[in-house]
């Protein structure tokens, strides 16, 4: 309130309304009792008006958290990357951040994905203690985990850091979209968290991770997929085939990404891995009369591949 007891017990006497005095006000017995009667008055003492100036600096530091807080939000919505039962934070924008924001989203990234996936918070936030060992996380190196309360757990990507249960399961189990045959799609589709075009290829165009090329016969073949047991991958310019779960090992793609990874199969072959890289058996000469397919969102694919911030 903006007036003092006395203010109020003066105004209320004065208009002549009634009002009651709790007795148990008047000792000491709670915290609160205790602030009240024994430490503000030596505080008053020792500093004439403490009172009035921790009110103000109250409404100060108010303002300053409205500000903090709006910051905060803006970040945390310019910085979360969601699929399904998985949700993260990309880490660019949270590293070019003050500590303070970056703080209170990684905060927020565990508040709301424990009420993702049903979780009922014995605290509601993360401690101090805690959230500084998360934002040491986000300096850290990929492939680095953090457990948290609740059995969930951070794992710092190459370019995002996921809120995951221990063992690096996702929040809430789901199930992946059918294997599309890619002689049923058209235009612009989606496939999982990843956006395509199909469509003739041009002339001209570069060949390269984020499209490819394929024969009338390969378009009748080919599918979108999810990875699964015995996949395997011969990359364009490699010496031979290898297991497709190595290739992505050796590519450090994060693990909590590799069973939801969009691709082009024939078969048990991996063609294309869309923004990574694509097979052997997709190289052409000249791209006439042939079908390209595409990554229509370039940019997000690029937070699944690469290690730039």
């Amino acid at each position: 309130l903006d007036f003092t007891k006395d203010e109020l017990v003066h105004w209320l006497t004065e208009q002549g309304f009634a009002f009651g005095h709790e007795l148990s006000n008047d000792e000491a017995m709670t915290p609160r009792n205790a602030l009240r009667l024994d430490v503000m008055p030596r505080l008053e003492e020792l500093w004439p008006d403490a009172g009035c100036h921790m009110a103000q600096a109250a409404k100060t530091l108010q303002q300053d958290e409205d500000c903090l807080s709006l910051l905060a939000d803006e970040l945390y919505k310019a910085s979360l990357w969601q699929y399904s039962g998985l949700m993260a934070l990309r880490t660019g924008p949270l590293l070019h951040a003050h500590d303070a924001l970056c703080l209170r989203a990684l905060r927020r990234l565990y508040r709301e994905g424990a009420a993702f996936c049903g979780i009922t918070l014995s605290e509601a936030e993360l401690s101090r203690q805690e959230s500084l060992h998360a934002s040491a996380l986000l300096h850290g190196e990929p492939g680095q985990t953090l457990n948290l309360p609740e059995n969930l757990l951070l794992y710092r990507g190459r370019r995002l850091i996921y809120l995951l249960r221990q063992g690096e399961s996702p929040l809430r189990q789901f199930a992946l979209p059918s294997p599309l045959p890619l002689k049923n799609a058209e235009g612009e589709f989606h496939f999982g968290p990843m956006s395509f075009s199909l469509g003739p290829a041009i002339p001209g165009e570069p060949f390269g991770p984020h499209a490819a090329w394929l024969t009338p016969a390969q378009l009748e073949e080919t599918v979108l997929r999810f990875p699964a047991p015995g996949d395997f991958i011969h990359p364009m310019g490699a010496s031979g085939k290898k297991p497709l779960r190595r290739f992505l090992t050796d590519r450090h793609i994060d693990r909590p990404l590799r069973p939801f990874l969009p691709m082009l199969f024939r078969g048990s072959e991996a063609l294309w891995i869309p923004g990574l890289c694509c097979a052997q058996s997709l190289r052409q000469q000249d791209c006439r009369g042939l079908t390209v397919i595409r990554i229509s969102n370039p940019q997000e694919s690029c937070i699944l591949y690469t290690d730039k911030e």
